[in-house]
């Protein structure tokens, strides 16, 4: 697993070659698994930010931000599961 930083760094350097929701959408969903996976409870308030500041995040990226933070580890496999089928 990269290092949830690289991944920001990188989607920071290429924002011009992805649309607004794009941006958000990476930040909000791959990189704070990441981040999360890492225990780095200081990307929440960057991620967040960036998001908005240079983003377009939907509802539903946002919903699964705040899942990755506040639901525990088994509960949101389940719940990514059941929302999958």
């Amino acid at each position: 697993m990269h290092d949830w930083r690289f991944s920001l760094g990188w989607i920071t350097r290429s924002r011009h070659r992805v649309t607004p929701r794009a941006y958000a959408g990476f930040l909000l969903t791959w990189v704070s698994f990441s981040a999360r996976a890492q225990r780095d409870l200081r990307a929440i308030a960057v991620l967040l930010r960036e998001a908005f500041r240079h983003g377009q995040p939907s509802a539903l990226e946002l919903a699964v931000y705040a899942a990755v933070w506040c639901l525990p580890g088994g509960l949101r496999r389940r719940w990514s599961a059941a929302l999958t089928r």
